[in-house]
């Protein structure tokens, strides 16, 4: 997507990746939020056994 379009239509005082961060990491519909489960816990403990503090290649 084009977000410094989305900037210059809106008319927010906000460049294209701050536009671009708030809708991926607070407005996005599908995302999730709350407290991991305990699979999910388990899971990430797992990962961070075999590839320690790879964070984003274990996303």
């Amino acid at each position: 997507g084009n977000w410094n379009a989305v900037q210059k239509h809106s008319g927010l005082a906000r460049c294209g990746k701050s536009c671009r961060l708030r809708w991926a990491n607070h407005l996005r519909p599908d995302l999730k939020k709350g407290a991991f489960t305990p699979e999910e816990e388990r899971h990430i403990i797992e990962l961070h056994a075999k590839m320690g503090n790879k964070w984003a290649q274990m996303a």
